[in-house]
């Protein structure tokens, strides 16, 4: 297993930079993220679930990890301790120039981790202005909406619904990859709000959201492990196939 000083960017020394890229590595993973409340794990969540499913991915492919992003686009959680927002603005034109950036070191491929959905629209533009801009390849996930299949096969259950907010989902990856950012002792039912469709609330009455069709969140170890690392390996095989297209 490779060690984190030879995959995250930031523990390079910037002569391995020069060597390495582009000539042996011309992509790298941005992890974004956002501070925001999350039931009974961390208020880093969606930073920390982006960053270590991006490091597990460096472990197994020929990429480098950029720094996490660790702020974001919080609304409806923000009156919550602990959550913090940038605006829009200030927010897409920061990942543009982190962007520019990592295209200047080197990268012509680069694979973004959001870890928060309350953001994704505003990357998604950002990723499409960008890429005009300058042609670089640029893979975009949002990590729940592709894990669906997963979590009913690992927790048997039925239903193409995504996980929302601080659910099944998020915690047991957190369970999985985190396990210090996890408070199973502060999960109380109090904290769950089921969303009643179409009806917009600001702020959320509570930090954990999800649909009434899905179970709560699970807090045992090895169905987490299973769940995490069948994700990882999900993303890792569309990362793959997706770059050995564009190098036909």
């Amino acid at each position: 297993m490779k060690k984190r000083n030879e995959y995250r960017l930031d523990l390079l020394n910037w002569q391995q930079v020069r060597e390495l890229v582009p000539d042996k590595i011309d992509t790298v993973i941005l992890p974004l993220g956002t501070m925001e409340a999350h039931g009974a794990t961390a208020i880093g969540t969606d930073s920390i679930l982006a960053e270590r499913i991006s490091e597990r991915m460096a472990e197994k492919m020929n990429v480098l990890v950029a720094p996490t992003l660790n702020y974001g686009i919080t609304n409806s959680l923000l009156a919550y301790n602990g959550s913090t927002s940038l605006s829009n603005e200030l927010y897409q034109d920061l990942i543009y120039e982190i962007l520019e950036g990592l295209f200047r070191i080197g990268f012509d491929k680069i694979i973004i981790i959001n870890g928060h959905g309350g953001q994704d629209e505003e990357v998604k533009e950002v990723v499409t202005e960008f890429s005009k801009d300058t042609e670089v390849k640029i893979i975009l996930y949002h990590w729940w909406e592709y894990v669906a299949q997963i979590r009913n096969d690992v927790y048997g259950l039925e239903s193409n619904l995504e996980g929302g907010h601080a659910g099944l989902e998020e915690t047991a990856m957190m369970v999985a990859l985190c396990p210090e950012g996890v408070q199973k002792h502060l999960y109380s039912e109090k904290l769950v709000y089921h969303p009643y469709p179409g009806v917009k609330v600001m702020p959320m009455p509570g930090t954990i959201f999800y649909s009434k069709e899905l179970p709560p969140p699970d807090f045992d170890p090895e169905r987490a492990g299973k769940f995490a690392d069948a994700v990882v390996e999900h993303i890792i095989s569309m990362s793959e196939d997706i770059i050995s297209k564009w190098n036909i």
